[in-house]
């Protein structure tokens, strides 16, 4: 089974068959390789499109508030990039703000019983699930963003690997100035949801916003536990009527 039909349990066969016949065409048609890269909504998927405009959305959010970007899940890194793009395109001259990754590059380090309260096997709900080994991809495509940008002497993105309930801590002891204007949470699962909430709910000032995927998901239900321990349900939970597994709040 791909690695595509894992991580989307819920699509239908027919969305499914549709990937593949679009890679067919993007393969085989005539138009050269750097101009596909320069038109690629020709091959966008509306859902992809939907997901685009909801994390433009949300960065409009943030503009005016000062600190980070901390996207947790980088997984092949789209999400992640979105945001370094958009900070490079919408605010190009802010170098206080950093689009900071973290992910294990190998999958999830374990589930745990918070994880399992359905009871139900989920293909992506296993030790190693959304398994990606992108960080030299990365690392490659994030020096060619920073040429492509105003002020590239001055860093703009990190990457971090390893467990974030290890890793974020560290991270915080060596940067104590920090501040948070968005979190972005993929990671589904109730110990490093929890962890990074925790730890990042102090450092974002009023108007900040957390940014969770997979909330009143009954394939993850640890996130939403997460989020209701640390941040409660006092806050509006919002979504995009186009972008349903998205959910925000904003502090």
């Amino acid at each position: 089974m791909s690695e595509l039909r894992k991580a989307t349990e819920r699509s239908s066969e027919q969305e499914l068959i549709w990937v593949d016949e679009m890679a067919e065409i993007y393969n085989n048609c005539s138009i050269s390789l750097p101009e596909k890269l320069v038109n690629p909504s020709l091959f966008m998927r509306r859902q992809e499109l939907s997901y685009l405009l909801a994390d433009y959305e949300i960065f409009k959010l943030v503009q005016n508030i000062k600190g980070s970007v901390f996207y947790f899940g980088v997984y092949h890194g789209a999400g992640f990039m979105t945001f370094a793009n958009l900070a490079a395109a919408l605010e190009p001259y802010n170098h206080t703000r950093e689009i900071i990754g973290f992910d294990t590059f190998t999958g999830y380090p374990s589930i745990t019983q918070e994880d399992k309260t359905h009871g139900k096997q989920f293909q992506t709900l296993t030790e190693g699930g959304f398994y990606s080994d992108s960080l030299e991809l990365l690392n490659n495509i994030i020096y060619l963003y920073d040429r492509n940008r105003p002020l590239n002497h001055i860093n703009k993105t990190s990457l971090i690997k390893g467990d974030l309930c290890i890793t974020l801590p560290e991270y915080l002891e060596k940067n104590q100035h920090t501040l948070v204007s968005l979190v972005v949470l993929t990671v589904n699962l109730y110990e490093p949801t929890k962890t990074a909430l925790s730890l990042l709910w102090p450092r974002i000032p009023k108007g900040g916003v957390i940014v969770i995927h997979s909330l009143n998901e009954e394939y993850y239900p640890g996130a939403t536990k997460a989020l209701l321990e640390v941040v409660g349900a006092d806050y509006s939970i919002q979504t995009y009527p186009f972008a349903p597994n998205l959910a925000y709040v904003v502090k």
